[in-house]
Formats: C-alpha cells, structure tokens, sequence
C-alpha cells in the first residue's frame, strides 16, 4: 500500500525494498535511504526510541487492520470476535486503537462490533 502511494503520488522518488523491518528502520539512520514511509506507530516509536529521527507528515491511506486466521480455526475466530467485542463494549479498543494510530476507528471495524460505547470524533458513527 505504502508503494503504491508513493508510486501515484511521487513518482520522482526512488523506492528500495528491504528484507525485514529492523532493516528498513536502519536505513534512514544509515544513510542509505533519505526518508522512509512506514505505519504510524512504527514511525512514532522510532522517533520516541532515536532522537535524530521524526515523523515528518502523517498521510491517511486508509488501511484497516485484520487478524488473519486459518479458515478451520473457527474457535480462535470466535474467540477474537468475542473480546473485540468486550473491548469495543467497555471503550477500551477505542483507546488502544487512538494511542497507536492517532485516529477514529474505522466505521468498517466500528460496524463489525456495534456494541461499542460509543462513536469515535469526526466518524459519523456507523455507516
């Protein structure tokens, strides 16, 4: 999705892949990457841990999250849909999700787990 972006948006820039996270996270401070597009958390948790790095813009792609699980792990299924839902009821995933990702809940995840207290600012509530 970052490629993508980039790729549509700035066409001027060069993207070089890497093999894992802790290697892309390197290359900035390495020198061999001028800038690096990564997920908000991840680019505020190297700036929080490396005081030579910060979060230069924050763009909304539009990204929501999933957990993937094997189609015949129904039990797991049901148990992550059970305390999504507890989560979603008592405001707690609201939190999290607001700490991490400076943002509302996406109305697709807030639909997929209606009890939640309540609408995140700026969403509208349910679509």
């Amino acid at each position: 999705m970052e490629e993508d972006y980039l790729r549509k948006n700035h066409p001027e820039v060069q993207i070089k892949g890497f093999p894992a996270i802790p290697a892309e996270r390197a290359a900035p401070l390495s020198g061999q990457v001028d800038g690096w597009l990564a997920s908000g958390p991840m680019a505020d948790s190297t700036a929080t841990a490396d005081s030579t790095m910060r979060v230069g813009e924050r763009i909304g792609l539009g990204a929501e999250n999933a957990f993937p699980v094997a189609k015949e792990n129904q039990a797991l299924m049901t148990a992550i849909n059970r305390q999504m839902d507890a989560m979603f009821a008592d405001g707690r995933y609201e939190k999290l999700f607001a700490s991490y990702f400076h943002r509302p809940v996406p109305d697709g995840l807030r639909a997929a787990h209606p009890g939640s207290a309540s609408p995140s600012p700026g969403t509208g509530g349910r679509s």
